[in-house]
């Protein structure tokens, strides 16, 4: 890929803050539902998986701590005007490693909730 295909530096921060903002506030409120209404209520009807519940919210505090340090590294990125490509590494660290954490615990929700969904 030549240079000229890059984006500019203005086009990648518009372009992360506007998606940060969105997946951070999607997140938070998709893990308040599970954690404040489907989780103890599958874990109601379904005692013996209460284990599996709990390590899905032990994952949804990890991803809070996860989100809040997307949070900070998106305020930082507000007052960042000219381009830091270490900044950027780091944001793309970051962001990858949220990555990880996020498909395995989409893959543990999901071999946990679907077949509940199938039988309700």
């Amino acid at each position: 890929m030549s240079d000229d295909n890059l984006p500019t530096w203005q086009t990648y921060r518009r372009h992360i803050l506007r998606l940060l903002s969105d997946q951070i506030s999607h997140l938070h409120g998709h893990h308040q539902i599970e954690d404040t209404h489907y989780f103890p209520y599958f874990g109601q009807i379904f005692p013996k998986l209460k284990q599996g519940f709990d390590l899905l919210d032990n994952d949804h505090h990890k991803i809070h701590t996860m989100l809040d340090g997307l949070s900070q590294l998106r305020q930082e990125l507000l007052a960042i005007q000219r381009c830091q490509p270490e900044f950027a590494k780091k944001m793309h660290d970051n962001i990858c490693q949220a990555g990880v954490l996020l498909n395995r615990h989409l893959s543990d929700e999901e071999d946990l909730v679907i077949p509940i969904l199938g039988i309700l």
